[in-house]
């Protein structure tokens, strides 16, 4: 059963700006388990900041379009681009360690590929051209492990998005909202919900982000609360500290009691 819904309002003066970032174009961000977060621009170049907005580092791509980004291992951080089935990886400096090509063995269409927490080898594979995802060994060429999403015909999804955190998998399709699945496929849960560009993690809560409110859900007591922010915010990071909003123009950093 899902707990109550619990509406949380922001009173003046409790929460302080500490930074603006003046920055435009941002497509996508993320956050790697320390709080610095990511921050990736319409050229493909991703800008890493310390979790008080201050600058860190820059990865200036040089034609490698960015699909997924995944820094959770701030010593790793994982970069997919789709276009060109490859996997990146970089340093914490962002200067690059490896690159990974996705021998088409192991998936026809792979949209998404994300790491696998436990395991600094194998991946999952989100395969389009069945909607199946793959657990992979990348080295070996090897599919270790197949889910069919179990795509209805006629149904077009669109999947922008997957993470496993806690020996769970979160699969976001733009279209409909939020599949949640253990890490041997079984569905657990779907969260309907629309135009939800990426999902957080906040110690045992998922959040998104949807029409000027942040969601939480806990995954464990099911509880479920909502925190209102400025309805212009394209994106929002959270750590146990600080407050990331994303607008079309720039990034605001705000001190934040979860």
């Amino acid at each position: 059963m899902i707990g109550m819904i619990i509406s949380l309002t922001v009173v003046e003066g409790q929460t302080k700006k500490l930074r603006d970032i003046a920055m435009e174009g941002i497509v996508n961000v993320s956050i790697d388990r320390l709080g610095d977060f990511y921050l990736v621009r319409s050229d493909g170049s991703i800008h890493k900041y310390d979790t008080d907005g201050n600058f860190k580092a820059k990865f200036q791509n040089t034609g490698f379009p960015v699909t997924l980004l995944e820094p959770w291992n701030p010593l790793r951080v994982f970069v997919y681009s789709k276009e060109h089935q490859q996997i990146l990886l970089l340093d914490r400096f962002l200067m690059p360690m490896d690159t990974i090509e996705l021998d088409p063995a192991l998936a026809i269409e792979p949209v998404l590929a994300t790491p696998i927490n436990n395991n600094n080898n194998n991946i999952w594979l989100l395969d389009r051209a069945d909607y199946s995802m793959k657990k992979v060994d990348p080295l070996g060429t090897r599919v270790l492990e197949e889910i069919s999403l179990n795509v209805q015909p006629g149904v077009h999804p669109d999947f922008t998005f997957l993470r496993e955190y806690q020996n769970q998998l979160f699969l976001l399709d733009a279209k409909s909202g939020v599949q949640l699945r253990s890490v041997l496929g079984k569905p657990i849960r779907t969260f309907t919900a629309s135009n939800i560009r990426t999902l957080g993690f906040l110690g045992q809560e998922i959040y998104y982000l949807e029409n000027g409110k942040i969601k939480f859900f806990d995954l464990y007591s099911e509880e479920q609360r909502e925190l209102p922010v400025d309805p212009v915010a394209l994106f929002v990071l959270l750590t146990d500290e600080r407050m990331t909003v994303v607008k079309k123009n720039g990034v605001e950093v705000w001190e934040f009691k979860p």
